[in-house]
């Protein structure tokens, strides 16, 4: 995934990413995330507590990167300033893939290097 495309176009690969997150066992529930660089100040992220199964397009949020979600949209992502510290210094970077795999996770909370 780029921060190319269309803002659509966007929103439904965002929505593929975070279902194939889920379906690949790379998270569970209503953890991780998913964005994507819509401009040099907005990002396009998931929102905060909608499960996979029933995320649309349309529930991705469009937020600067400061956090200031457009007005009437769902909240985005907790984690969201993971993503916006990315993106501000790493110019490059067109999109984030967050997640909480069971292995990482396990290494993390063991305060082991992933291998």
């Amino acid at each position: 995934m780029t921060g190319s495309g269309s803002e659509q176009e966007l929103r439904q690969t965002i929505v593929e990413a975070q279902c194939n997150l889920v379906s690949r066992g790379l998270t569970t529930g209503t953890s991780g995330n998913v964005s994507a660089r819509l401009s040099d100040d907005e990002m396009l992220i998931t929102p905060t507590g909608v499960a996979p199964d029933a995320l649309q397009p349309e529930h991705v949020v469009r937020t600067r990167l400061d956090g200031r979600p457009v007005a009437g949209q769902l909240a985005p992502s907790s984690e969201w300033r993971i993503h916006a510290d990315i993106y501000r210094e790493k110019s490059v970077v067109g999109a984030v893939v967050h997640c909480h795999s069971t292995y990482a996770t396990m290494l993390a909370c063991a305060q082991r290097p992933i291998p």
